[in-house]
């Protein structure tokens, strides 16, 4: 009887090995990049500046804008300037870096995956505001642009 039992045991495992198989199963997660800029209007990642002529100086519209990001893979933010031969130097600075603003894409900030949105701050600043020439009102368009390195 017990000689019984185990060859159907045996019969039984055999079969039960015989049905599986192994599968190699491929996921692919699409890559999430969002940026979101803080008091925004515009749709396309731009923040408008103004920079006013005064009796002191040159005077800033606004000297931070707060951006956010949410990403599930590593990622930077790139800055630019919509301006040509401006008479004065505008920088942009985050917790990582400080830049010269130009027409060219230079890094401000890089990252990692994000849990939930995640806060980044960026500061305005004049250089050289003594260089003036004789025109009273500057509009720049600074523009963001978040990607993969």
């Amino acid at each position: 009887m017990l000689r019984l039992v185990f060859i159907l045991f045996i019969g039984l495992s055999f079969l039960a090995s015989a049905q599986s198989a192994e599968h190699s199963i491929k996921v692919a997660i699409p890559v999430i990049l969002q940026l979101r800029i803080q008091d925004a209007v515009s749709a396309d990642f731009s923040v408008p500046l103004e920079i006013q002529e005064t009796d002191t100086g040159l005077e800033l519209s606004q000297s931070k804008t707060r951006l956010e990001v949410l990403a599930n893979t590593s990622w930077q933010l790139q800055v630019k300037v919509q301006a040509k031969d401006l008479p004065f130097r505008l920088r942009a600075s985050s917790s990582q870096a400080s830049v010269d603003l130009t027409a060219y894409p230079q890094v401000l900030a890089r990252g990692e995956a994000t849990a939930g949105w995640q806060d980044l701050p960026i500061y305005y600043d004049l250089k050289n505001q003594s260089v003036l020439h004789g025109q009273k009102h500057y509009q720049i368009e600074v523009y963001y642009f978040l990607s993969q390195p």
